[in-house]
Formats: structure tokens, C-alpha cells, sequence
């Protein structure tokens, strides 16, 4: 198949057969790059480099992933050139691919042209300068990290409990949620104060983070609230996790300046790969459920939806 120049804004791909030494400059001084426009992953850059084709799809292994609708496992595939020219073509995706609003097959393009991969999901192919880049990642990751405890914020971790259920669904894999609060937690603020309150919730999270493996997603959901999404795991596994993590903070002290034992309560929301998958709602209220349960009986605690992994006595 011919490829389809689609964008008529500029120059098209002959102009790139005799780069000018200033073009050449530049290219060297920059960077190919998507940044999202709209989407799940709005203000995220992927960063074009290293080699000479990206898959772009829904699949785990894509090199740009995308989850939102219409966007299929390996939707399409990128490739630029040394000379500053990007070719995209679908790969028989369901949703379609789109450049300048144009659905294509095959396309060339060059800076500044907009790519709509599937129904939502739109990025702006640009060359961005050191200064520039590190200005985007900077803007990119306060919209994503709590500026306290460096974990993800609640705004992320919706989005990517929207996506993990979104793929175990299309995958019939198991998922779980685990909702964890630091017990009495108000008490510690009123008592020692906001700073101390704070360094609490820092010290939280480097303990957690000691018992979690690297796909685990972990964020603060909310004050002294953390949210962890489990993959590949059922019920059983989430709560080996989240009893291996009471155990962790119970077994620490804050060290303060009147040092203090921590303890936390958790509670368990898991659909296995064979059940019909809960959306991002019902699996939130539903550990919520569960740590109301945990809180509710002393604190010290995880709870599940299957009453055989209760744990009803603190260790």
C-alpha cells in the first residue's frame, strides 16, 4: 500500500530528501515526541527515541499504551525517521486511526501534526528541545505524584483502576483493590500536631512501599487513606498482601519526639478472571465496605468480601 501524505499544512516528505543544515541543527538539538492532548493519559509524554518503530495499543507491552475506548491491543505502529519524518499505520484496529482528523491506513506526517488513536485518545507529534521536555515531564508528573508522600494522587489512581479493570476484563484476569487507613489517625494530628502528622504519613509510605512488588499501582487516595490495585490477584493474594503489610507497620515505630507504635486497618474488594467484572465504583465501595468493617472493630484489621480471610484479632 502507497503511504498517504496527510498532512498539507507544511512541506511535505520530499522537503525532508535534502534537509538544510539548519533543520539538521535542530534535529539533533531535539526530540520526537507524542504529547497527549485528551484522553485517560491527557498531558503524558511518550518520548520517541532509541529506535526506529513504536507500538502504539492497549497491550501491556506497547511502547505507547493507551486504555481508553476503541483502541485495540496493537493498534498501530510508529516509525520515524532519521530525517525528521513520522509514518503511522494502523494495524487493523477496530477504533481507527486518525491524522489532522483524516482516518488513514498509512500516513506520513511531520511536526505538528495531531494522531487520534481509536474514539478519545489524541497526541500532538512534536520535537521539543532539553528545556522543553523537562518542562512537559515537570508539568506531567504534578498531575499525577501527591506532592508530600512522592506516591501517585487520587486523580491517577481512578484513571488507572478504570484501566487495570478495563484490561483484566478483556483479558479474564483477576484484579483486587485494597483500601488501607492509618488507625486513629486524627488523634496523632490533634495531639503532635500537622507536621507530625505529616511525617507520619511519609513514614507510612516507605514501609509500604518495602512489601510491594514494582506493578503494584500505590496512591494516596485520600488524608490519611491509601489505595493499592493488585494485578493478576484474587482474593487470597490481596490479602496475603495487605496482612503482609499490617504486619510491616505494626512492627515499626514512628520515631518522634515522643516515639509511638503505628498500626493500620484494611479492607479487601477482588474479582477473580471468571466472575462478571465490578466497574471502578462498586470495586471502591466496596473495600471501603470492608475497611469500615476493620475500622469498626478495633482497627489493626483486614477485611475482605469472603469472610474466611477475615482477620477478627490483631497480631
Amino acid at each position: 500500500m502507497n503511504v498517504a501524505h496527510c498532512n498539507h499544512s507544511g512541506p511535505s516528505s520530499r522537503d525532508f530528501q535534502g534537509l538544510s543544515s539548519r533543520k539538521r541543527r535542530i534535529l539533533e538539538r531535539t526530540q520526537a515526541v507524542l504529547l497527549t492532548i485528551a484522553g485517560s493519559s491527557s498531558g503524558k509524554l511518550f518520548l520517541l527515541g532509541g529506535k526506529p518503530a513504536f507500538m502504539i495499543g492497549c497491550a501491556e507491552d506497547c511502547d505507547i499504551r493507551l486504555m481508553d475506548s476503541g483502541v485495540s491491543r496493537q493498534h498501530a505502529e510508529l516509525q520515524i525517521s532519521k530525517k525528521g519524518l513520522a509514518i503511522i499505520t494502523d494495524l487493523g484496529s477496530v477504533g481507527g486511526t486518525y491524522v489532522d482528523g483524516i482516518a488513514v491506513s498509512r500516513c506520513a506526517f511531520q511536526d505538528g501534526a495531531m494522531l487520534r488513536i481509536g474514539a478519545i485518545d489524541t497526541l500532538k507529534f512534536t520535537y521539543l528541545n532539553h528545556l522543553e521536555k523537562s518542562f512537559h515531564l515537570d508539568q506531567y508528573r504534578k498531575t499525577i505524584y501527591d506532592d508530600l508522600t512522592g506516591v501517585f494522587n487520587r486523580r491517577y489512581f481512578l484513571v488507572a483502576l478504570r484501566q487495570e479493570l478495563t484490561y483484566a476484563h478483556h483479558h479474564r484476569q483477576a484484579i483486587s483493590l485494597i483500601l488501607i487507613d492509618i488507625d486513629h489517625f486524627k488523634r496523632i494530628n490533634d495531639s503532635r500536631g500537622h507536621l507530625a502528622g505529616d511525617a507520619v504519613l511519609e513514614h507510612m509510605v516507605a514501609v509500604i512501599r518495602n512489601d510491594l512488588l514494582e506493578e503494584n499501582i500505590f496512591a494516596r487516595y485520600g488524608g490519611e487513606e491509601f489505595g493499592i490495585i493488585v494485578r493478576g490477584q484474587g482474593i487470597d493474594g490481596a490479602h496475603a498482601l495487605a496482612n503482609r503489610i499490617r504486619h510491616s507497620v505494626a512492627g515499626t515505630t514512628f520515631d518522634g519526639q515522643k516515639p509511638f507504635w503505628l498500626t493500620i486497618s484494611a479492607g479487601i474488594a477482588s474479582c477473580n478472571g471468571e466472575c462478571p467484572l465490578k466497574d471502578a465504583s462498586e470495586m471502591l465501595t466496596e473495600a471501603d465496605k470492608q475497611l469500615y468493617r476493620a475500622k469498626a472493630a478495633g482497627g489493626n484489621r483486614v477485611f475482605g468480601e469472603d469472610p474466611s480471610i477475615d482477620i477478627p484479632t490483631p497480631a
